[in-house]
């Protein structure tokens, strides 16, 4: 009969898989979910996710694997501790979570630019915690001993992943990297798990380095080791990861050329056939990414991946009820990935169907809770149906999720602009600044924010590094001719409009900042060309709406200027300068007493404002 004691349970528990498969091998015994066991399984599973990480062919959220401290804290029933207790070094924290921490230590420490400044420093942590825990004798406490145990089967192998992604030569002079592997091998671990973190780290390794030659010949060379029966593990899995690390657009034709050929070699390997697709669509051949996704889906009807790919073509291409439909077939064919939701949330978004979006957005939510991407989807939607403070709270929770993101924070700012919260819009501009210094966005969104205050200087200051930073952004080029037009200087103006339309030729903004020049220059007919064009490209556009009015008014024409006032106002009721409008319009037209009622409505309004 099989022992059911949570101490054995937990014992016969394979957490290698979890950790060197990212994957599980059985489900974790229901008894022990409320045990400190539990902390064993929750450390191997975010083990698992950082040194099995891969980016193949989905989109994959980088929150999938994420696991909060404090939730690990309560699985192994244990409070979460002060950073004055020191986490690693503290005797009441197991060993397997401070190999959890120190592991995640070095992955942030690895991305850092001073990585090789502290790498002596982080050896000799590291070495000491394998010091740590080798010594003494196991502990007679059922939990403490299993904790010991697991400790020392990993902490060795995990040295290994760090100290091979490592170029100082202390890791081989100090250390014998084949002790280890052999200590690991006597101690259960399987020449296979050895050899994939072996590979892996070889790969980060060289990725960092970004060895484009070497990396191709350890990615072949792990499948011709696969391929032969000397390693049991998918023979592609490195020639993924290896393509993935390609796909930009400094190195795509480098990772096309090689595809190729893999296909020749492969031709009936569906994840390569579908990675030319991802190439063709970053060089923006968007008709021959179609003809692959057809062709699979000829292949496979409920392809999952590929109708969610598909869907993002269409998107691409702005057909919107093609991509509706692909995300809904992605949909139907897994209703529980939040990646199909999010596919169709957006195709709604931009089809201006918001309060679809925002359901297809909630069940991406209700899948994965972690999903920054469906939440700041969902802000926006928010955002478009008047929901600001909605989504103000919907991007606070992204923020928390992912709080290193500094373009969460720059949206965060972009929705209290909006709401007139001058000071916050500040304080998260400057914060998405302090995590990504040559954040365009975030200096123009300050010089809007002086623009409206009246601080020209400094608006043109920051407008100026914004485009120190991006010299084709649109909207700086707008906002700064603005702050030209207020100062009178309309050929500059027009010169920097000119610019920024021949960046972006659809952008309404910039079309009916054009229109409101040549309203003020008196050429109403060019003024009213360039504001019909605006409202081509955005028939909600409240700007171009006033500008017409107020183009009409200027012609004696009151009654034609008051519908474009009231249209205004249908969108924005509290429009400042349509309401002014429209005041003067119905005064125009001796409607005396209306125009008071209007004119207390303004009054209302900016006592509202000064409070």
């Amino acid at each position: 009969m099989k022992n059911e004691k949570p101490e054995y349970l937990a014992a016969e528990y394979n957490y290698d898989t979890i950790i060197f498969d990212n994957q599980e091998e059985a489900e974790y015994p229901q008894t022990l979910i409320d045990s400190p066991y539990y902390g064993f399984y929750l450390v191997s599973k975010k083990v698992g996710h950082i040194i099995a990480e891969d980016h193949n062919w989905s989109e994959t959220d980088g929150n999938a694997g994420a696991i909060a401290e404090i939730d690990l804290m309560k699985a192994f029933h244990i409070e979460a501790l002060s950073s004055s207790d020191g986490q690693t070094e503290s005797k009441r924290i197991p060993y397997t979570l401070r190999l959890l921490f120190q592991l995640e230590e070095f992955v942030v420490l690895r991305e850092a630019d001073q990585f090789s400044e502290q790498e002596e420093e982080m050896i000799e942590r590291i070495n000491q915690t394998v010091r740590d825990i080798e010594s003494g004798r196991l502990p007679t406490d059922p939990f403490r001993k299993l904790d010991v145990q697991l400790a020392r089967k990993w902490c060795r192998v995990f040295r290994l992943y760090a100290f091979l992604q490592m170029r100082s030569e202390r890791v081989r002079s100090k250390e014998s990297l084949s002790k280890d592997l052999r200590i690991c091998r006597r101690r259960g671990l399987s020449s296979g798990y050895l050899n994939r973190i072996e590979y892996r780290a070889r790969f980060y390794r060289l990725m960092d380095q970004k060895l484009t030659g070497k990396i191709i010949l350890l990615a072949e060379e792990w499948e011709n080791r696969c391929i032969s029966g000397e390693i049991a593990a998918n023979p592609f899995i490195y020639e993924m990861i290896a393509l993935s690390f390609f796909d930009t657009e400094e190195d795509y034709k480098t990772g096309y050329e090689w595809l190729m050929l893999l296909i020749g070699r492969h031709p009936n390997n569906t994840d390569f056939m579908k990675w030319k697709a991802r190439y063709l669509r970053r060089a923006g051949n968007l008709r021959g990414a179609h003809e692959i996704c057809d062709q699979l889906l000829q292949d496979n009807p409920t392809d999952f991946e590929t109708h969610c790919f598909q869907s993002n073509l269409f998107y691409m291409e702005e057909k919107y009820k093609e991509a509706q439909k692909s995300a809904l077939i992605a949909t139907s064919c897994d209703e529980t990935s939040p990646l199909g939701h999010i596919a169709l949330a957006f195709s709604y978004l931009n089809d201006q169907q918001y309060e679809e979006a925002i359901l297809s957005f909630n069940r991406a939510i209700e899948s994965d809770p972690q999903s920054v991407d469906a939440m700041r989807g969902k802000s926006k939607a928010l955002v478009m149906i008047g929901e600001a403070y909605d989504a103000m709270n919907c991007l606070v929770q992204a923020v928390r999720i992912s709080p290193v993101d500094a373009d969460l924070f720059r949206e965060l700012a972009d929705v209290y602009f909006m709401t007139g919260y001058v000071n916050e819009c500040r304080k998260y501009c400057r914060k998405c600044l302090s995590l990504d210094p040559y954040s365009a966005s975030a200096f123009v969104l300050l010089g809007m924010l002086e623009i409206r205050e009246n601080h020209v200087i400094d608006a043109v200051k920051w407008l100026k590094r914004s485009l120190a930073i991006e010299p084709d952004n649109p909207i700086a080029l707008n906002e700064l001719a603005y702050v030209e037009h207020m100062n009178g200087n309309d050929d500059e103006c027009l010169r920097l409009l000119e610019q920024a339309l021949n960046i972006a030729p659809d952008f309404a903004d910039v079309v009916c900042s054009m229109g409101v020049v040549y309203y003020f220059k008196g050429d109403y007919e060019t003024s009213n060309a360039l504001l019909d064009r605006a409202l081509e490209l955005d028939p909600l556009h409240v700007g171009a709406m006033v500008t017409k009015g107020n183009s009409l008014l200027s012609q004696s024409l009151p009654e034609d200027a008051l519908a474009w006032y009231e249209r205004a106002l249908e969108i924005e009721d509290d429009f400042p300068d349509a309401i002014r409008g429209k005041v003067d319009a119905l005064r125009a037209l001796g409607l005396e007493d209306e125009a008071a009622e209007w004119t207390k409505k303004e009054g209302e309004l900016f006592d509202d404002n000064d409070r």
